[in-house]
């Protein structure tokens, strides 16, 4: 399901942007300078991965581990 659209007002004289209009910009302090711009929602999570290439999981054993570079530490793990 796809949230709505979210509206963001922009300062054309500094660029700073906030979620609510105000006569006077909060960041440079002019006035009349805010403009009203739509933004596509943020993808929530668990939707930014859908529909690019899904691969079923594989077990440990079916993977390709030789072209691994493993480097040595010099600490013993015991």
């Amino acid at each position: 399901m796809a949230s709505k659209q979210k509206t963001v007002y922009v300062c054309s004289e500094c660029g700073a942007e906030t979620a609510n209009w105000a006569g006077k910009c909060p960041n440079c302090g002019a006035w009349n300078t805010l403009s009203e711009f739509k933004t596509e929602p943020a993808l929530r999570r668990g939707e930014a991965g859908r529909g690019r290439g899904f691969q079923r999981p594989k077990k440990i054993s079916e993977l390709d581990t030789s072209a691994e570079i493993r480097f040595t530490t010099g600490i013993s793990e015991f």
